[in-house]
């Protein structure tokens, strides 16, 4: 009896290691779609993403509607980051990507923070 509630025990676990890895893919593959978006976005303007120094470039001078859509895919490519690294620390099977990418997001995210509310600052002193 102690064998069969031994082997249960191992079945789950390994149960649970597969949904982990399957979640990590769906994360994974959705990570990218979102990174590419954004990247083809960002490149659009002249910003690559993976140089901290074109930041510079995302200012109140662009839209509050781009600089809004650009915040929240950045918004998601951070959280869709983090999930994956937090999936890739349970699972022996995944080698960790770049943690970079996370900070690169969060550095990111910060700018068009920064650049949104001066954009919107600007447009209501337009209208008055």
């Amino acid at each position: 009896m102690k064998r069969s509630l031994f082997g249960l025990g191992r079945r789950r676990s390994e149960r649970s290691q597969l949904d982990a890895m399957q979640r990590w893919i769906e994360v994974t593959d959705r990570s990218i779609e979102v990174n590419e978006a954004l990247r083809r976005f960002l490149a659009s303007r002249g910003v690559r993403l993976k140089e901290r120094s074109d930041y510079r470039l995302i200012d109140a001078s662009w839209s509050v509607a781009d600089l809004k859509s650009l915040s929240e895919q950045c918004a998601l490519a951070t959280e869709l980051r983090s999930e994956s690294e937090s999936i890739e620390a349970r699972l022996d099977d995944v080698k960790a990507v770049e943690s970079s990418q996370l900070e690169s997001f969060v550095a990111l995210s910060g700018v068009v923070r920064r650049a949104l509310a001066e954009a919107e600052r600007r447009a209501r002193r337009a209208q008055f």
